[in-house]
Order: structure tokens, then sequence, then C-alpha cells
């Protein structure tokens, strides 16, 4: 099922497609504050000249960790590899959203022996994104997805797991680079 969320407000409303609000119990709303503080560390949102909103990010190399027996691979300031851009739902009512599919996973013997509490898993989905390349200086065509996403285009999966009353986010992209993302200043892309 999609629905909604709501990210970058204090408040976090999911709206099942085709139904009104629900209200989440506490442990939604912590599992969506976990995945609501990832994303906003990693991608801006920015507003464009036409108003429309889009979540960005700074692609960058992936950054060698520190070794006191060998000289930085990556020194601070790397080049910027590219960028994306994702283009955000509008709802009627003007509210910008994230489509999201989430529900908590159903935890087996061994979770349960573990310690694990609660387990859900958001799947963040746009209609449109964009990516800029330096080499050849611009941004490619805005895409809709392949014919199985058309402007249902999944670009993150967060696994968020509660164990001893402390949550911890693991979030894979479905989106090719050979960089890290980085959180850019809202009009630090080219145009």
């Amino acid at each position: 099922m999609i629905k909604f969320l709501a990210l970058f407000t204090a408040a976090l409303p999911l709206l099942p497609a085709g139904a009104a609000a629900r209200e989440l119990d506490p442990v939604e709303r912590e599992a969506l504050a976990e995945v609501d503080a990832l994303q906003n560390r990693t991608w801006a949102q920015c507003i464009d000249a036409q108003g429309a909103k889009h979540l960005m990010a700074r692609v960058v190399p992936r950054r060698a960790p520190d070794n006191n027996f060998a000289p930085a691979l990556t020194p601070s300031g790397a080049p910027v590899v590219g960028y994306y851009d994702f283009l955000l739902y509008k709802k009627d009512n003007g509210q910008y959203n994230i489509g999201l599919d989430e529900g908590p996973q159903q935890l087996t013997a061994a979770d349960q022996q573990n310690g694990i509490e609660a387990r859900y898993v958001v799947k963040l989905y746009v209609p449109a994104y964009r990516v800029y390349d330096p080499r050849t200086g611009g941004w490619s065509p805005w895409n809709s997805g392949s014919s199985w996403e058309k402007e249902k285009i999944n670009f993150a999966n967060y696994t968020v797991t509660k164990r001893g009353g402390v949550w911890t986010t693991d979030v894979s992209y479905n989106i090719m680079t050979d960089g890290q993302f980085e959180r850019p200043k809202c009009g630090e892309a080219p145009q």
C-alpha cells in the first residue's frame, strides 16, 4: 500500500492512498522520526523557480577511513561527482510529500531472542528525478522511471530497528553512484 510521509516537518502524517489520514501509534512515530532525521542529514529540501519542492543531494568521492600509517586518499574539499534532484509529490492541498510503503515487520523468534522490539522497512518514492554530471556540464532530462515504476520511483529503502529502546537505521539506495551523498545548500547545484 502506498502512503505518504511529510518529511521535514515535526508531524509525520501518513495518508493511505485514497483514504483519510490516520493517527500513527507512538512506535510508528519514533520509527518515521528516525528516517526523517537520517534523510535530513543527507538530502536538502529545495524550492525551484516555479515553486516546486525537490530533494537534492551532492555526490562526492567516497572518503577513505583515517589511517595513521598512510596519507589521506580523499582530501577534504573533494570535487563534486554530481547531484541528484528528486521531485516531490504534490497533493491537491498543495502540500509536498514523499510517497512511502511502511509497516511493522513480523518479528521472528530469533529477533525476539535477540532483543528486537520492532522493525519497519520504509521505502521512499518520488515521481521524477534528474542527475547533474559535471563532466558534461549539464542535467539529464527529467525521468519518470521505467515502465513498471512510472512516477513511483523507489529511490531509498530504510530498515529501522528498535532494540533495548534504541533505534538503528540502515539505508540502501536504488540509485547508481560510485560516491557518497552529502547535503548541499539550496542553490548550490548548477542550473
